[in-house]
C-alpha cells in the first residue's frame, strides 16, 4: 500500500515536468519548422529581386559595355519583386496592412550597384491628425569612395574601372586601372593585387557603413513611435562579402519580428552574373572588325562588347584565342 501511495506520488510530481517538457519540445520544433519557412521566403525574395535587376539592365546593355557600366538599375522593379514574393508567402497578396506591418522589422533593402549603393530605408512624418507614422523611402546614391593621406579621392567600382580625384590639381581620370597605369605613377594603379584588396574593403566598408546609419535612424524612428526593440547591423561572414561583391545586388533583413515567445532575425544577400559575363574586345585587323575575348585582349580596341551576339550584330567577326 506504501509503495502504490510512493507511486502515485511520483507520478503527481513527474508528470508536469513530463507534460511541460512535451509542450516546449512542440512548440520548438513548430518555431524550428516556421523560422525555416521565413528564411526560404526572404532568400527567395532577394533572389526574386536580383532576377529583376538582370532583366531590367539587359536592354540597357545592348549599346554597349560602357553604357552598362553607367545606367541606373531599376531598383523600384527589384524592391516590387521582392515584395510580391514575401507577401506571396506570407498569403497577403497586395494587403498593404501585412506590407506595413513587415516594413516595421525591416531597417534596409539594399541595392548595390556597379558604382554606389541605394538603400530603401524608414523615414517618418506626421499624418494629417498629427500621429506619427513610418514609411521606406529610398536614400541618395552612395559612392564606393576612399580618400588617401594625400587627400586624393578614388571613386571604386565592382571592378577595375576607376575615377581618381586630385584636389590639389583639380583634375580627375577616368578609366579602367590597367590603362591608367600605363600613364600614370600612383602607386596604387601599380600594384593589381593592393588595388583589388582595397577595390574591396572599400565596398564593404561603404555598405556597413551605410548600414548602421540607416539603423540608427530606424531605431529612432521606431522607438518614437512607441516599439521597444534595438535594431544591429547583422553579421555577415567575410567569405560571404567576398562571393557577393563583384556584381550587382541586393541585401535585406528583417530582425525582431515576434515568433512564438522569440524574435525572428535573419538576412539574405543575392548578387547576380551580369558583370561575369564573357566580355569582347572590338578592333581591326588587316582592315577587318574582328573582336576577341578578354583572355587574349589586343592592346587597342574600339570597343567594349558584352558577348559574341552583340559583336556579331554590331558587325564584328568573333574570334577565340587559339585561331591567331
Amino acid at each position: 500500500m506504501k509503495l502504490l501511495k510512493w507511486s502515485i506520488l511520483f507520478v503527481a510530481i513527474v508528470l508536469p515536468f513530463f507534460w511541460v517538457n512535451q509542450l516546449q519540445a512542440r512548440e520548438l520544433y513548430e518555431k524550428l519548422q516556421l523560422e525555416d519557412r521565413y528564411n526560404d521566403m526572404l532568400n527567395q525574395a532577394v533572389d526574386d529581386a536580383v532576377h529583376s535587376l538582370s532583366l531590367a539592365l539587359i536592354p540597357a546593355m545592348e549599346s554597349g559595355y560602357e553604357a552598362m557600366k553607367r545606367v541606373d538599375l531599376n531598383k523600384e522593379a527589384a524592391l516590387a519583386s521582392f515584395w510580391d514574393t514575401l507577401l506571396l508567402y506570407l498569403d497577403g497578396a497586395e494587403d498593404r496592412w501585412t506590407k506595413q506591418a513587415i516594413a516595421y522589422y525591416m531597417p534596409a533593402f539594399l541595392v548595390m550597384g556597379y558604382n554606389g549603393i541605394e538603400v530603401y530605408a524608414s523615414d517618418s512624418y506626421d499624418g494629417a491628425d498629427g500621429e506619427a507614422s513610418l514609411h521606406h523611402v529610398w536614400h541618395p546614391k552612395q559612392p564606393y569612395m576612399y580618400r588617401d593621406e594625400q587627400g586624393m579621392l578614388y571613386a571604386f567600382t565592382l571592378d577595375e574601372y576607376i575615377q581618381i580625384y586630385d584636389p590639389i590639381s583639380k583634375t580627375t581620370e577616368r578609366g579602367f586601372r590597367r590603362e591608367l597605369a600605363e600613364q600614370s605613377m600612383n602607386p596604387l594603379l601599380q600594384d593589381a593585387e593592393r588595388f583589388d584588396t582595397l577595390r574591396r574593403q572599400t565596398i564593404i566598408s561603404t555598405i556597413q557603413s551605410m548600414l548602421e546609419s540607416t539603423i540608427a535612424i530606424h531605431n529612432a524612428e521606431i522607438m518614437r513611435l512607441g516599439m521597444q526593440y534595438t535594431f544591429t547591423l547583422p553579421v555577415i561572414e567575410d567569405e560571404e562579402w567576398q562571393n557577393t561583391i563583384d556584381d550587382v545586388g541586393v541585401l535585406a533583413f528583417i530582425q525582431g519580428l515576434p515568433l512564438g515567445s522569440s524574435k525572428y532575425n535573419h538576412y539574405a544577400l543575392g548578387a547576380s552574373k551580369i558583370m561575369r559575363r564573357q566580355l569582347y574586345y572590338g578592333t581591326m585587323r588587316d582592315g577587318v572588325k574582328v573582336a576577341y575575348p578578354a583572355e587574349c585582349q589586343p592592346t587597342e580596341y574600339e570597343e567594349v562588347l558584352f558577348s559574341s551576339k552583340q559583336a556579331a550584330e554590331r558587325g564584328f567577326f568573333p574570334r577565340n584565342c587559339k585561331r591567331e
